[in-house]
């Protein structure tokens, strides 16, 4: 009973603080319903009243992303990428303790690793819904030009996402769903 009150309460929040974001014609609501029908299953997204960009998937599954991150953006691609890329984490089921002494991954290269897979998906994603799948390179650019999160894990996963752009459009048209 507690986790549908929180879902009905993120619910309310979600449209009572709707985005303001500082490029014509984004709506969060239209990507949600968007995204939903290319996965076949139910999104929470929260936007946060907060000027630090940021966007990340919650424990409890629901995606979150500030009006901070959703400013910095320039067209509504890249709002579906940033959002498509923390759905991505949430369809990885990768969130086993232990799994990166497994592998035999440090820390560094297994986090890594998963925000790359989280940006294929992404990319993914941003085709199979009609988007420009460079508009993934151009978040990772910004954010480095901003000064946001670590440049040389940044630049990483822009030359992983140049080198695979070609090959996650041949499986888009392979799968039929891509997202």
């Amino acid at each position: 009973m507690p986790h549908k009150i929180f879902r009905i309460l993120l619910l309310v929040l979600f449209f009572i603080l709707p985005a303001k974001p500082s490029f014509a014609g984004a709506d969060i609501a239209k990507i949600k319903d968007d995204l939903e029908r290319a996965l076949g299953k139910d999104l929470y997204i929260l936007v946060v009243d907060r000027t630090n960009p940021d966007a990340y998937l919650h424990p409890m599954g629901y995606i979150v992303i500030t009006k901070g991150m959703i400013e910095d953006l320039t067209d509504e691609s890249e709002l579906v990428f940033v959002i498509a890329h923390e759905v991505g984490h949430h369809m990885e089921k990768r969130h086993y303790r232990g799994e990166r002494g497994l592998l035999g991954l440090s820390q560094e290269a297994y986090n890594l690793a998963k925000e790359m897979e989280a940006d294929n998906y992404g990319v993914r994603c941003l085709k199979a819904l009609g988007y420009d799948p460079l508009a993934s390179v151009h978040v990772l650019e910004r954010l480095i030009k901003l000064g946001r999160g670590d440049a040389l894990q940044l630049r990483e996963r822009i030359r992983n996402l140049r080198a695979t752009l070609p090959s996650e459009a041949s499986a888009l048209e392979s799968s039929g769903n891509g997202c």
